[in-house]
């Protein structure tokens, strides 16, 4: 509280002090405030701010690390951290934040480029929540790509909350999926709710009078999906007809319905949420320039591990054999050395990664085939 006050103390005398004495004393009061006023209001765009949101998890974790004198507590802290035994799916990590008027643009809402800027600051939280043991072993993970689909825009001011999750996984990239959710304010509430009321009484009234030919037309009150919209154009001058380009939107709908069927959001929103935006990162883990796939980096992190296996996996981590005496024997090599690239060197049968992730190779599978059509698309967009 003092820090606060102190604050709070030099405002006042720097609003109110004799401009005569001041600095610059050829500058009104009232500019002195405004200039104030906007320096608070884009205070997290001043320089290395961006540097310092998106470190922050990083300087705490080290802090947290630096405090920790006891080697046997700090092991205990970085083990907590590891996901041992959990899905990779289950992994989430969330970033509560708001609209500020340094992110906005003249819409007064959130502006389209602030979303990957945060998306920025939520990545590397997400890296260290669930892969802090895996940076131990010199690996370090990188952006390939960002995917952004706007589906409503976030008003200026309001606070909204980033979900990440694991998406799903190849031999080399890491699909990792953000979303961007707002609660509904009261007021929002009371209108759906309204709307809803209206639409059902609607409803019962045209059912009531079916036979009569002066029914009153049903409003709809969202736009309507692909499959709602009629299949032949002339029965509706609202649908969009066909371009001969490449079939109707009901087409498109069929093309795109066969990869998501017995699939379901991982962490769908709830009736009081609103979607806003949902973000695609391709990532990719990196050992030096080798690339480590993303299946060891699970396992090494404790993914789908019994505690058994787990041990067997920090063995990796504490051995040294042979450290400096030339070349090792399979069974001598640390965890760094398989993520140096030694992994491709482990027969199909001997690599214990696999067999601990095996558990989520269908769903793996379901979900990468709706995810790798965005990498290969836009691949693909290059010979355009």
């Amino acid at each position: 509280m003092s820090i606060f006050g102190s604050a709070k103390d030099y405002i006042v005398r720097f609003l109110t002090a004799d401009s005569s004495r001041s600095v610059l004393p050829f500058v009104p009061r009232p500019l002195r405030f405004i200039f104030l006023l906007v320096l608070l209001l884009n205070i997290r765009s001043l320089p290395l701010v961006w540097h310092l949101r998106v470190f922050r998890p990083a300087l705490l974790a080290r802090l947290k690390a630096i405090t920790l004198f006891s080697p046997t507590k700090k092991e205990e802290w970085l083990d907590s951290l590891c996901p041992v035994g959990e899905s990779p799916f289950s992994l989430i990590c969330t970033y509560d934040t708001w609209a500020s008027p340094d992110e906005s643009d003249y819409n007064i809402h959130l502006s389209n480029s602030s979303y990957a800027k945060l998306a920025d600051m939520t990545r590397l939280k997400f890296a260290l929540a669930h892969f802090s043991t895996v940076f131990r072993d010199d690996c370090w993970i990188a952006l390939g790509a960002t995917h952004l689909r706007f589906i409503k825009e976030i008003p200026l001011g309001a606070k909204y909350q980033i979900r990440m999750y694991v998406g799903s996984w190849d031999s080399k990239w890491l699909y990792i999926v953000a979303r961007y959710v707002t609660k509904k304010s009261e007021s929002s509430k009371k209108r759906t709710d309204k709307l809803l009321e209206a639409k059902a009484a609607l409803k019962d009234s045209v059912a009531s009078g079916s036979g009569s030919s002066t029914s009153i037309p049903i409003p709809s009150v969202h736009t309507p999906g692909a499959d709602a919209l009629p299949t032949d154009p002339s029965r509706s001058g609202s649908a969009t007809p066909s371009t001969g380009l490449g079939g109707t939107n009901t087409d498109i709908s069929k093309s795109v319905r066969p990869p998501l069927m017995g699939l379901k959001s991982l962490f769908e929103e709830g009736e009081d949420e609103t979607l806003h935006c949902i973000a695609v990162n391709e990532c990719v883990f990196k050992h030096g320039r080798m690339t480590v796939p993303p299946e060891l980096i699970f396992a090494a992190a404790g993914c789908g591990s019994s505690p058994e296996q787990w041990d067997k996996v920090n063995s990796l981590r504490t051995e040294r054999k042979n450290e400096n005496k030339g070349e090792k024997d399979v069974e001598e090599w640390s965890m760094r050395d398989l993520m140096s690239g030694k992994w491709r060197e482990i027969p199909e049968g001997g690599r214990w990664w696999q067999d601990a992730m095996g558990q989520f190779e269908n769903e793996r599978l379901k979900r990468l085939s709706v995810l790798k059509g965005l990498r290969e698309g836009m691949e693909t967009a290059r010979y355009l």
